[in-house]
């Protein structure tokens, strides 16, 4: 699927977070999916929980048939930046294009944002499909250090990376001492 129409992209609501929470089916997909703090097992409630986050616009992707197939989240950290996450996809409809889709229709409903320059993320460098996914959609490693869970006893580090908003932008925020090298 590509060229995903805004339309397709809905605001989650009780009866899509029961879906979702079905395809969190173990600790290690909810800490894929959110990170080691969500909760688990995982319940409609925890994803609802999510859309009372300040800040944060958790968005559910629809089929043609209005079903969902994938989910991710917007939060915004500043006046310039937007971090992308929480973003899972129901794994019965992995490899047919909805993890680009629903990125590309978060990245689209961020550019909106007349003041928001950066996109940042983080992903687990165990997850090569999702950084492989995020590199071709412009996404770098930063140099910032990613945060590490434990799962089952195992470290996880993760991988923090970010984009710019629109393409003829720098990567770096105005807060950025640095000089800009000529860049907006």
């Amino acid at each position: 699927m590509s060229g995903v129409s805004s339309a397709n992209l809905v605001a989650l609501n009780g009866d899509f977070a029961r879906v979702l929470a079905r395809w969190v089916r173990s600790r290690m997909d909810a800490t894929l999916f959110a990170g080691a703090s969500f909760p688990w097992p995982v319940s409609a409630d925890a994803f609802l929980a999510m859309t009372q986050e300040p800040g944060r616009d958790v968005r559910v992707l629809l089929d043609t048939e209005d079903q969902p197939v994938a989910t991710g989240s917007i939060l915004i950290t500043s006046q310039e930046c937007a971090r992308i996450g929480r973003v899972l996809v129901d794994p019965a409809r992995r490899g047919e294009g909805f993890g680009r889709s629903i990125m590309q229709a978060l990245i689209e409903e961020v550019s909106a944002r007349p003041h928001v320059r950066l996109i940042r993320l983080g992903v687990y460098q165990r997850n090569a499909a999702a950084r492989a996914l995020y590199e071709s959609l412009g996404f770098k490693a930063t140099q910032k250090p990613g945060r590490t869970a434990v799962v089952d006893e195992e470290k996880w580090p993760s991988v923090e990376m970010q984009r710019a908003v629109r393409a003829d932008q720098g990567t770096r925020s105005s807060a950025d001492p640095r000089p800009s090298l000529g860049r907006p």
